[in-house]
């Protein structure tokens, strides 16, 4: 499991370096940027809430 979430929060940088390079370049407007980085942190989220979910699985 923590090889996974490794490399789904490298996937995660990159994902962010690339929107932020791309930004700062002029390829998007502030509207798609926000939309990005909006999808970028619910995947986190995502992620991270399905990890807190099998750590209380042992709790029952």
């Amino acid at each position: 499991m923590g090889e996974t979430k490794t490399s789904l929060n490298e996937e995660l940088v990159e994902a962010f370096y690339f929107v932020v390079s791309d930004f700062k370049v002029g390829l998007i407007d502030d509207e798609t940027l926000k939309e990005r980085l909006f999808r970028i942190a619910e995947r986190y989220e995502r992620n991270r809430n399905r990890d807190a979910g099998e750590k209380q699985k042992g709790l029952f």
